[in-house]
């Protein structure tokens, strides 16, 4: 019957689990500050997910799979698997790339499993609001990596950027690149650079040797440049950030749009990267009619119009 496949297929998804662990079935471990049997705590977190979410036990079960197989222990488990479920119903993506995805950009940019639900909740945000999925906002943060490390303003600024790229056209992979690179430009400028940030007085570090926030600098930039015309921002830009590739096809320096277009703007920070309790829109935890086909959210609207020309406007720039 249904229900004995239903069963069997999630035994041999928890089975795949204890395997991956490299575990047997009497195997201990801590949870929340408590001695637990290991597999009868990936069960019940398995069953309970099942429960509250649009996934299947099983399907739960597989999830655990994929952290386990990126060395998560027990508590690292309980804490990081509703952040996967989120981000594979907000973004529309299956469950393996979902979990790669949080536990690769968790890695890369040294963050705490205590974190992973603020990234998620700034990426729906972001994809909801510009011109861009949550795949490919992580591929972007992926791109970026460990470069991403120093950014002050963290995950939220990233974000930030990589929309308003995004909404020009930059996106993914592409648009980490690109963002990668303006932030390695500005930590090791070039000679000609260097002279140029020295003359406008743009610190790019502050008293105690850190690199500011991405919203500090290129908010100073932006002012610092206010009542130039655009050949004079463009020239300045070029030679501030002679170390970014320029983006191909005659598009305008990807630095241009982050400055020009307004990442210091208020607006374009609430509208995508500093946003939190988002995922009440974009969750996994959906009450779900066990008859209906409708199973999982779609994540990110690929740019409204309105929002759009009101993050890209509302700025204090000529452009």
């Amino acid at each position: 019957t249904a229900a004995v496949k239903t069963a069997a297929d999630f035994e041999s998804s928890m089975s795949q689990v204890q395997a991956t662990m490299g575990i047997t079935k009497d195997a201990t471990s801590e949870l929340n500050g408590k001695t637990v049997n290991t597999m009868d705590a990936m069960r019940s977190l398995a069953k309970e997910m099942g429960e509250k979410t649009a996934y299947s036990a099983k399907e739960c079960g597989d999830a655990i799979n994929f952290l386990a197989l990126a060395g998560y222990d027990t508590q690292q488990t309980y804490d990081t698997l509703p952040t996967v479920l989120n981000l594979a119903a907000a973004g529309n993506m299956d469950l393996a790339q979902a979990s790669d995805m949080v536990t690769d950009a968790m890695s890369a940019l040294g963050m705490g499993t205590d974190k992973a639900e603020t990234m998620v909740d700034q990426m729906a945000k972001t994809a909801s609001s510009t011109n861009t999925s949550v795949a490919q906002l992580g591929e972007g943060i992926l791109t970026i990596g460990a470069t991403a490390k120093s950014v002050k303003g963290g995950t939220a600024e990233l974000n930030t950027a990589l929309g308003i790229l995004a909404n020009n056209g930059i996106k993914g992979a592409e648009g980490g690149t690109h963002l990668r690179n303006i932030i390695l430009s500005l930590q090791s400028p070039t000679e000609t650079a260097a002279k140029k940030l020295a003359e406008l007085g743009l610190e790019v570090y502050d008293s105690d040797g850190k690199m500011r926030s991405m919203n500090e600098i290129l908010g100073d930039l932006n002012m610092k440049m206010d009542g130039m015309k655009d050949k004079e921002k463009d020239e300045i830009i070029k030679a501030t950030s002679s170390g970014c590739v320029v983006a191909a096809g005659g598009r305008t320096h990807p630095l241009r749009y982050c400055v020009i277009r307004g990442l210091s703007s208020d607006s374009c920070r609430c509208a995508t990267g500093i946003c939190y309790g988002i995922q009440a829109k974009h969750s996994a935890y959906t009450p779900i009619n066990p008859k209906s086909s409708v199973r999982r959210g779609r994540g990110g609207n690929h740019g409204r119009p309105g929002e759009t020309r009101q993050l890209l406007n509302n700025t204090g720039s000529n452009s």
